[in-house]
């Protein structure tokens, strides 16, 4: 069979400069006619008060959510299509079938959106870097399960389309109030999102910072420390030791700390999913950015998948022991573009291809942008 990989990482690194202004563009436009709402002081309010404002203040922060995300994807969706009908004319000049086109976005690719140069401050009066505002629920459970017809990744999607739609930055709150923040990958296939994952181990860019620039790393630790005591693990106070629990919870419990979202599509709280259609099923593992480095698919995966995909924002070749499929590995890194064993860019006519050996920790050449798979076998 023959599978074409499109890596969008190339048009959306920030180095190439495209990307941000495009990007930047893109919120610039949609904060035009908007309005930021601005969290209301309740501190002196009794709790009926309180609690009326604050669900006012969210619930006009919700309806915005809805209308950037949908932005976002209707301009993300148009950035695919250009890209799926370069490999389709490809192929027509080539007189070749492709059965797959797999697609790539990159980690940190979905999160709430604010003006401009707003910044935020922590207590000591400084500028908190690194940090994004998550999604709500409500918001991501649209994009993935609702949104659907022309624009939409699900509606793109096709049995021969799979959107690896890179990460989503998001909460949920339980019936406590309590916030819980996830890092999830959503991959949408025959018209449907088919399969979700959560990030298992955190990085400082992620969304919330260094533990000493910001108050809301409880958003990552709480539920976590949680489960993972009922594991017999200690509670964290850091992201060393959180991240030191996770993969110790990976070992002993044999699945993924994973979010209400993910668990409907993942009952078995595991870093792969079988892509089937009428021709062919193929066996996929996903990582996401440090869980690569750290091995989580070698760690939880019985035995290699067909097809290796990593999402991530600065992740390098390296630790050979991370490197986990018999065929391929398919690379969407924001940072560094070059880090993909195969793509096609919408903007050139150059074509290489290349295979990286699964126990090879090279770097694949840089400018490489198009690939053709060997035969399969189909399952």
């Amino acid at each position: 069979m023959k599978i074409v990989h499109i890596n969008l990482c190339a048009r959306l690194n920030p180095a190439e400069g495209a990307y941000c202004k495009q990007r930047a563009g893109l919120e610039k436009l949609f904060w035009s006619d908007h309005l930021y709402p601005e969290k209301p002081d309740t501190a002196s309010d009794p709790p009926q008060v309180r609690d009326a404002k604050l669900q006012a203040y969210r619930n006009v922060k919700a309806a915005l959510q809805l209308e950037w995300i949908h932005m976002l994807e209707s301009w993300t969706v148009l950035l695919i299509r250009r890209a799926l009908e370069k490999a389709i004319k490809i192929d027509r000049e080539k007189n070749a079938v492709t059965d797959l086109y797999l697609v790539t976005l990159p980690e940190s690719y979905w999160c709430d959106t604010e003006p401009p140069g707003r910044l935020h401050i922590d207590p000591a009066g400084r500028a908190i870097s690194d940090y994004h505002n998550p999604l709500y629920e409500t918001s991501v459970a649209d994009l993935l399960f609702y949104r659907t017809g022309e624009g939409t990744l699900s509606g793109l999607s096709a049995a021969n389309i799979a959107i690896f739609a890179g990460t989503i930055w998001w909460k949920s709150t339980n019936a406590a109030g309590q916030d819980t923040i996830y890092n999830t990958a959503p991959v949408f296939h025959n018209s449907a999102c088919q399969f979700l994952w959560d990030k298992q181990l955190l990085s400082k860019v992620d969304g919330l910072g260094s533990d000493a620039q910001n108050r809301k790393l409880h958003k990552w630790f709480d539920a976590r420390n949680t489960a993972f005591s009922q594991a017999g693990l200690p509670a964290a106070a850091n992201i060393e030791q959180i991240n030191d629990n996770a993969m110790k919870f990976i070992q002993l419990q044999r699945r993924g700390f994973i979010s209400p979202l993910t668990a409907r599509l993942n009952h078995h709280a595991l870093p792969q999913f079988n892509l089937t259609t009428a021709s062919f099923s193929l066996s996929i593992g996903l990582d996401i950015c440090k869980d690569f480095i750290g091995a989580v698919s070698h760690q939880l995966l019985p035995a290699p998948p067909h097809i290796q995909v990593v999402l991530s924002n600065g992740v390098a070749f390296r630790n050979p022991v991370s490197f986990y499929a018999t065929a391929f590995l398919f690379v969407c890194d924001m940072a560094e573009a070059c880090l993909t064993t195969a793509a096609v860019d919408p903007s050139s006519d150059k074509s290489i291809a290349v295979q990286l050996n699964t126990t090879n920790s090279a770097r694949p050449l840089a400018d490489t942008i198009f690939l053709i798979s060997p035969q399969l076998d189909l399952v």
